[in-house]
């Protein structure tokens, strides 16, 4: 019995950090796709190491561009159009835009980044995730580790639905075949009388006996 209420607080505990983690996720790192403003860019080339390792990803807030300084590393966008964006440090500031650089190459980039080109600022890394994320987009990782996953949860949710339904039934079925339900009615007084049985530890049976007839009333604790 104790046994069982620790593991009801444990998973209470647990779901209420799960739910805590959603919150501050969904109010302050919403991911673009659900309408958010950070943005999650992998890491595939290693021009930010060892700063930013190759497949990490980076999380990236939008940010003004007159409040970037020096030692600031952004996201960008090399030409406007371009669906390409680079992840490199500024180091330096002029009137036209941003000189860039990767911490691991010698010379800077060969372009200035203009401020309208400016996606973000990074403000976090997450090494490794990148390969996962990567992965998980081809049609093998997808189902390795999506569709198969989901599959084994939905099968055992079922089966434990099945097990409480049938555990349910059997308990219902059964619980009048219990020896500490029989009752020797030659002593029972004639007026009233009443009993309460417990039954498995999840229910009190109450028989109430008058001249009238017997009622049976099973309230569950």
């Amino acid at each position: 019995m104790l046994k069982t209420k620790v593991k009801k607080i444990l998973k209470a505990v647990a779901l209420a950090l799960i739910a805590l983690f959603l919150i501050i996720f969904l109010g302050f790192y919403r991911p673009v796709q659900l309408w958010g403003d950070t943005r999650y860019e992998p890491v595939y080339t290693g021009s930010m190491e060892p700063t930013i390792p190759v497949g990490s990803i980076v999380v990236i807030k939008p940010a003004n561009p007159e409040t970037l300084k020096v030692g600031d590393i952004i996201c960008f966008k090399t030409e406007a159009e371009s669906p390409k964006t680079v992840t490199h440090r500024i180091i330096g500031i002029t009137s036209q835009g941003f000189i860039t650089k990767g911490d691991a190459n010698e010379d800077p980039d060969q372009w200035i980044v203009k401020k309208e080109n400016v996606i973000g600022k990074v403000i976090a890394v997450i090494p490794l995730l990148g390969y996962l994320g990567y992965f998980v987009r081809t049609p093998l990782g997808f189902t390795l580790l999506i569709i198969i996953p989901a599959t084994i949860i939905i099968i055992l949710e079922i089966k434990n639905i099945v097990k409480e339904l049938k555990k349910q039934k059997t308990s219902h079925n059964c619980w009048l075949n219990s020896p500490k339900l029989r009752v020797n009615i030659s002593d029972l007084n004639r007026e009233s009388c009443s009993y309460s049985i417990k039954e498995l530890d999840s229910f009190t049976l109450t028989v109430d006996f008058s001249v009238t007839g017997i009622s049976m009333f099973l309230a569950a604790l």
